[in-house]
């Protein structure tokens, strides 16, 4: 038994949808149309003998900058020599590239393309003299070279930045996001809800890897999490023994708060007169008592009483309703979720912008509508004195215009992260 789950775990880690889907063609990356145009522009010149000015693309984490880049050397048929973080990469290391490239040309006969994926990543000890060494190799290079990165106004690759063409790749939208994980979910046969996918999706903050990572993870042991809480449901709703509602309760892997959201989402749902709903809302509304006095009291002996509480819902009804329910995934979990994502979106423009002025991200927050107006005065300057993304202009934008619309009074000018 242990080597067979140590054997489906290995075959897990083994392929990585991730890099399964990777695209092959620049038509199959979701989005970025415009980047992949000034792409196909630019390796189309190099065939053709122009050469051209090395291009950075640059973004966040996941958006697909080094699978642009991939597929891009795989759709031009392009001999790819990749250079990434995970290699021991310093001066002597890129100096000894362009013979390995004069070699492999004289050998194979394809137009080569070296990729420096997430240059901003080469420092460190073991990288010294690193980027002055690719400026040279640019200076001397008579073939493309096409480099990522996700932040291209960090102070070490100033030099570099007057080499290269930026090239900015915008943040996916969690419905472009979504369009990719419903594909491979149904490439691989993965039994997922639509209501699943696109938490995963909206979680991801426009990061497609960590979208399609998540959704390896989720494929394990999502049936098994799903089928647990809709068993659950189906004991609570479908019978009058409050004794099987304990015992599924007490069984289940999923904790009782989850399953209190979701009883909470489905009773009206699942009984049809009003006297058992409101019933069964009075139960888990004592249920909430007695939580409350847990955390009051610190006596966790009352937990008995929430099972007993929130079981008793299968009581509240006379008999049971011989009918198909489509139980719901609980609205208030969607909408805590948005809040965070909120939330932390916040925090991330409050703490670059902070950064500069060295000031926490709750004091810029505290005086938002100053600074934000300060950012927007001159967002050419603002993006690059604060490294700030188009993405996150936008967002102040919409921030200070919403915070316009409200009186002084109903800003909530005090709140902290």
């Amino acid at each position: 038994m242990l080597r067979k789950a140590l054997k489906a775990c290995l075959s897990i880690l083994v392929v990585l949808l991730a890099e399964k889907y990777r695209p092959k063609r620049l038509e199959d990356v979701q989005g970025h149309d415009s980047v992949k145009q000034r792409l196909r522009r630019w390796i189309e010149a190099w065939l053709k003998g122009k050469k051209q000015k090395p291009i950075l693309l640059y973004g966040k984490i996941g958006i697909g900058k080094s699978s642009l880049a991939y597929a891009l050397a795989n759709e031009y048929k392009l001999d790819a020599i990749v250079v990434s973080p995970s290699q021991a990469c310093d001066a002597s290391h890129i100096k000894n590239l362009m013979p390995k490239v004069h070699m492999r040309r004289n050998l194979w006969g394809q137009l080569p393309i070296i990729i420096f994926d997430d240059i901003q990543a080469l420092s460190g000890q073991q990288d010294r003299g690193a980027i002055p060494a690719v400026i040279q190799l640019i200076k001397e290079s008579q073939i493309p070279i096409l480099l990522t990165a996700e932040d291209p106004w960090d102070p070490k690759l100033r030099d570099l930045r007057e080499k290269v063409e930026l090239v900015q790749m915008r943040k996916l939208s969690s419905r472009q996001v979504l369009a990719i994980i419903k594909r491979i979910a149904a490439s691989e046969h993965i039994k997922i809800s639509d209501e699943a996918l696109k938490q995963i999706a909206e979680a991801s903050d426009g990061d497609a890897r960590a979208a399609i990572n998540d959704l390896q993870v989720e494929s394990v042991g999502y049936r098994e999490r799903q089928n647990d809480i809709f068993a659950t449901l189906r004991t609570i709703f479908k019978t009058t023994s409050l004794k099987s509602s304990v015992a599924k309760i007490r069984s289940s892997d999923t904790d009782l708060d989850t399953i209190k959201m979701w009883l909470d989402e489905n009773i009206a749902k699942e009984y049809e007169k009003g006297g058992e709903v409101a019933k069964a809302f009075d139960y888990l509304s004592r249920a909430d008592v007695f939580e409350g006095r847990i955390h009051s009291r610190q006596y966790w002996g009352f937990l008995r009483y929430v099972a007993l509480l929130v079981a008793a819902v299968s009581v509240a009804k006379k008999e049971p309703y011989h009918k198909y329910t489509k139980y719901t995934y609980p609205q208030y979990i969607k909408e805590m979720f948005k809040t965070v994502m909120l939330r932390r979106k916040i925090k991330e423009v409050c703490a670059k912008i902070g950064r500069r002025l060295h000031l926490s991200p709750g004091e810029v927050w505290d005086d938002f509508p100053i600074y934000g107006r300060v950012v927007l005065s001159d967002k050419e300057k603002a993006k690059a004195f604060y490294r700030l993304g188009d993405d996150e202009l936008e967002f102040i934008e919409s921030l200070i215009k919403a915070e316009a619309a409200l009186s002084s009074g109903q800003r909530r000018s005090g709140r902290r992260f």
